[in-house]
């Protein structure tokens, strides 16, 4: 088995009790648009009244995300999470404090909200240019927020490439026990990094069998980790640095070009866990992150750009080049 720790029912970042993932999709090949918003939301009904112990991490700052330098110095959360493409995430913001000032008749009176939105540049695909999102597609991407969710290329990651093949949205979970307790720790990952020759796939350098194009390491890749384990802030950030190793199991060395955050949370209010005791919460880390990379590669399907130009899926590449997969399930 190359899994350490056993996964969750799901499989996904919806396995930690209460989280929630919504998709708006945008679509219209004949005008070149091929993008989207995904929304990420906490266990609760209100993140701005019952805030949540956070942490982020800045591993390659090639990137234009909101709002994580108030998570950096509180340490908390208060809205839902929001990724898009990197020239949406102003009306992606608007739509996030739309819902959220709705929501809750106190923010602005006087004090404001921390909305979090981060990106990724799906201008590979997508004609990014035109900025066809809208603050309502953030709407009804929170809207459509639910206990389970589909991965690929839909919502934020509709326009997105990883390791020069089609990338986009991958999550993964893993059920560990700490402390004599069984916990949930999960990713979800927005994919659009790597160069195709240094994919690694479960060990296994398939990438130079894999190339049909030399291409740079650049693009980007968010990570948004959940959990209801007892840590604070402190120890969420030690996991968030610990998404690196995840990201570079996968083969990629974090390119200059390359944007690349972390965000974590805890629905636990009362953080309890020891450092000493940390080090199976580091490994299943790496574990949900490399494997939510991977499943945003297994799980997708070409797709034809506004240029033109097909990005391949992997199981279609491995099928022209007649590379043998290994399986995700099994392994």
């Amino acid at each position: 088995m190359y899994w350490f720790y056993k996964k969750g029912p799901k499989n996904n970042l919806c396995d930690v009790p209460g989280v929630r993932v919504g998709h708006l999709t945008l679509e219209d090949p004949s005008r070149g648009v091929h993008t989207g918003i995904t929304a990420i939301l906490p266990p609760g009904d209100n993140p701005y009244r019952d805030k949540f112990i956070a942490a982020a991490h800045r591993i390659n700052g090639f990137g234009k995300p909101l709002g994580l330098d108030q998570v950096r110095e509180l340490g908390e959360i208060e809205s839902p999470i929001l990724l898009t493409n990197t020239l949406s995430i102003g009306d992606a913001c608007r739509g996030l404090l739309d819902y959220m000032i709705d929501l809750d008749p106190t923010i602005g009176r006087p004090t404001t909200i921390n909305p979090l939105v981060l990106e990724c540049n799906d201008g590979n695909i997508n004609d990014i240019r035109l900025m066809a999102l809208e603050p309502g597609h953030a709407l009804e991407a929170i809207q459509s927020a639910r206990e389970d969710f589909d991965q690929g290329s839909l919502g934020a990651g509709t326009g997105m490439v990883c390791y020069g093949l089609k990338g986009g949205i991958g999550s993964a979970s893993r059920v560990l026990e700490v402390q004599d307790k069984t916990y949930t720790l999960g990713a979800l990952v927005l994919a659009n990094f790597g160069s195709t020759q240094d994919l690694c796939i479960l060990g296994q350098k398939l990438g130079p069998d894999l190339v049909q194009e030399e291409t740079e390491d650049q693009g980007s890749i968010v990570t948004i980790l959940a959990t209801d384990l007892p840590l604070d802030s402190r120890q969420l950030l030690r996991l968030c640095k610990r998404v690196q190793s995840g990201i570079a199991r996968t083969g990629s060395f974090s390119g200059h070009g390359s944007g690349e955050f972390a965000l974590a949370f805890t629905s636990c209010p009362n953080p309890s866990i020891k450092d000493p005791d940390l080090n199976p919460i580091f490994r299943a880390t790496v574990e949900v992150v490399e494997e939510s990379i991977l499943k945003s590669l297994y799980l997708n399907q070409s797709k034809r750009a506004y240029s033109g130009k097909v990005f391949q899926s992997l199981q279609d590449r491995a099928r022209d080049r007649r590379v043998i997969l290994p399986d995700l399930a099994t392994d």
